[in-house]
């Protein structure tokens, strides 16, 4: 092992440490985001009612269950406190930097691996929501964990890798749902499909896409059919309320025009926004690579996809981060 790759593997957990998780209790909850978040974990703690959220003991629709769960877990491992309030997102950006090293890890080298996950940490838009308890990050960590087992299935050298990572695939595409809905099952759609296009791979998706959709749907049936059982009324709102009107209405909340994204995503990406055209100059004969294609695939169809919706906050662009990361540290 090279001076180069110990400094790295040793500087880049001590990086995410002093960033991440050293911060998480020393200022004060911020409103609303993080002082609704945390009443709603510790309501299902306190009221051991892990299927339906409430805030202030009223009935909350406007998000499913998983990033309640996972802050709901860490109240119950860290107590009531300003740290276990914000240990999910921490974690939830420890995991999607973990599915990039082992993405890149396995189709670049490990020094290229250790160098994404150090520029994924640095980002401005992943630090921000890395220490702030927000459901963007939680989402993140299962699409990244998705796509990573897309890409792993799409090369996988026999037909029971193919089984375990289509698989694997399904369960985080449930996970993703179960985070913020139904576009977790939309956003691997448009990315892997124009894929398995361009490598000339289409019958492959279509002959695995159904064991991805099944591992889904029997992951996510248990806690659907809880919830419809308890509040019959809660898919009609959270699809066409949550969804639809949001995507598509003209009166949807949070509306912004098209362009809205492009100045976050700007903002997002400092410091390496300033070296970027140094980074992407020196890709010259690496755009043939099937990671770099994903990677591109990856960050702008999403990107387009949130740009036409309707309703639109900054942090729904944390998603494209990942594959700029690899872009930007494959240059």
């Amino acid at each position: 092992m090279t001076k180069s790759k110990i400094n790295l593997a040793v500087l880049v957990p001590l990086f995410f440490i002093a960033l991440y998780i050293l911060p998480l209790g020393l200022r004060d909850l911020w409103s609303p985001d993080e002082l609704r978040y945390a009443e709603i974990a510790r309501e299902m703690v306190q009221n051991n009612n892990w299927i339906v959220p409430t805030f202030n003991d009223l009935r909350y629709f406007e998000k499913p269950i998983m990033g309640h769960w996972m802050n709901a877990i860490s109240q119950v491992i860290f107590g009531e406190n300003n740290f276990s309030v914000r240990f999910a997102s921490a974690f939830s950006t420890f995991g999607a930097a973990l599915c990039l090293f082992l993405l890149v890890a396995r189709f670049a080298n490990r020094q290229q691996a250790w160098v994404t996950v150090a520029v994924f940490l640095s980002l401005f838009l992943v630090n921000n929501l890395g220490s702030y308890s927000v459901l963007d990050g939680m989402l993140n960590l299962w699409l990244t964990a998705a796509f990573t087992a897309f890409f792993f299935a799409a090369d996988s050298p026999n037909t029971s890798a193919r089984w375990r990572n289509y698989g694997l695939a399904g369960l985080f595409c449930s996970f993703a749902l179960m985070t913020k809905g139904f576009l977790a099952l939309a956003l691997p759609v448009i990315v892997v499909v124009p894929f398995m296009i361009w490598q000339k791979q289409l019958l492959e998706i279509l002959k695995w896409g159904w064991w991805v959709m099944l591992v889904a749907l029997v992951v996510t049936l248990p806690w659907a059919l809880a919830v419809h059982a308890a509040e019959p009324d809660y898919w009609h709102y959270f699809f066409w309320v949550e969804h639809i009107q949001r995507f598509s209405a003209d009166n949807a909340q949070h509306a912004a025009p098209f362009w809205y994204y492009i100045p976050f995503l700007m903002l997002g990406t400092i410091p390496w926004l300033f070296i970027a055209p140094a980074a992407l100059k020196h890709m010259s004969g690496q755009w043939d690579s099937r990671l770099i294609r994903y990677a591109i695939l990856w960050a702008v169809l999403p990107f387009l996809f949130f740009s036409i919706a309707k309703g639109k906050l900054a942090t729904y662009i944390l998603p494209c981060m990942a594959p700029i990361a690899i872009i930007l540290a494959q240059g």
